[in-house]
């Protein structure tokens, strides 16, 4: 659901927000500022990666901490 929401709201509000940046200014403005939301998105997915490994070795003690139940099969 979550994947879903945020394709629907990016499909909305991107042509909507490049279209009125591109009346109020240029639309190479328009554009650019379009280009921009994907150096966030490769810069967030940089500094996902770097905890990635840690994350993916802990995640079976973390669950445990947090009560979930673990059996061997989940632990593979």
């Amino acid at each position: 659901a979550y994947l879903l929401t945020i394709t629907f709201v990016g499909l909305a509000l991107g042509p909507y927000t490049i279209g009125r940046l591109s009346v109020a200014t240029d639309l190479r403005i328009g554009m650019l500022a379009g280009l921009s939301v994907n150096v966030v998105a490769f810069v967030a997915a940089l500094l996902a990666m770097r905890t990635l490994v840690g994350d993916e070795t802990t995640r079976i003690a973390r669950a445990r901490a947090a009560g979930e139940a673990i059996d061997a099969t989940d632990a593979a």
